[in-house]
């Protein structure tokens, strides 16, 4: 397994993922390890099948630690061979994974971000509380207008799972932490086109009146413009219990929200 050709040691690395036995046949894991690390595509991949093989086995033997103290932050192929791993190992201790990928997830590198996103939406089914509560408190590294990794991994699960997670989203706007809020508010606004009946709107309407923070009220002012442009209609109900001053004149007031979709809505409300 040490021989210099990476064809090689990707081949040996094939055999073993397949046929395991390491038990009988003795086979040491320490040079699958240094495989992670392999400049050989092939030897990397292979190497995290054969150690995914290995715990298959020998699932008393996972340490997880001994995995995450692989990772080389400076090495982007190797980080991401061991983090394919501990996605495959998630069951074993799905709160530290977890943790490693929201470490990671903030690198300046979009297709690390993508592995990682993709990795905690295959995993949420699994501990879905444990994802969405340590997801939506991770400040995203963009807001409202141009989303961040968070509210679009946020929302890919929102999509595989609307039911349950889009009203679990609407009760964190509740939360007293600024970067929930907004991440909630971001991860909706790609959701309003096809789950606008599952979005508490009114939520998001007391947002805009009563939060303190000047960023989310303009976040939440946005989504409605947002709202205003794609399902007017779903305001109808809204205004109606939120401004009675509009009973008679929200028809109007709709038409005027789509005509003038880059005017902030509130400037549109004062007005």
């Amino acid at each position: 397994m040490s021989d210099t050709n990476s064809s090689v040691r990707a081949s040996i690395f094939e055999v073993i993922s397949k046929i395991g036995n390491f038990k009988k046949f003795s086979i040491p894991i320490s040079p699958l390890f240094e495989g992670l690390a392999d400049s050989d595509d092939n030897v990397r991949n292979f190497s995290v099948l054969a150690l995914e093989k290995y715990y298959n086995e020998e699932p008393n033997s996972i340490n997880i630690d001994k995995i995450i103290n692989k990772i080389d932050s400076q090495n982007l192929q190797s980080l991401n061979s061991v983090l394919s791993l501990l996605s495959k190992l998630w069951e074993c201790n799905p709160e530290k994974i977890l943790t490693t990928f929201l470490i990671f997830i903030k690198f300046n590198d979009s297709e690390l971000k993508t592995r990682i996103s993709n990795n905690i939406v295959d995993n949420f089914k699994k501990n879905p509380n444990l994802i969405l509560d340590k997801l939506i408190r991770v400040k995203d590294e963009s807001k409202y207008i141009s989303k961040g990794i968070i509210s679009k991994t946020i929302t890919k699960i929102s999509k595989e799972h609307p039911n349950d997670v889009i009203p679990n989203l609407i009760e964190y706007l509740s939360s007293n932490d600024k970067e929930v809020k907004l991440n909630v508010i971001s991860s909706l606004d790609g959701l309003i086109e096809d789950y606008i009946d599952l979005i508490n709107l009114n939520s998001i309407i007391n947002l805009f009146q009563d939060d303190s923070d000047n960023e989310v009220k303009k976040g939440a002012s946005q989504f409605i413009s947002e709202i205003s442009r794609i399902k007017p209609l779903a305001l109808k109900p809204v205004f109606r219990s939120q401004f009675p001053c509009f009973q008679h004149t929200e028809i109007f007031f709709l038409d005027y929200l789509q005509q003038r979709p880059e005017q902030s809505i509130h400037h549109q409300l004062i007005l």
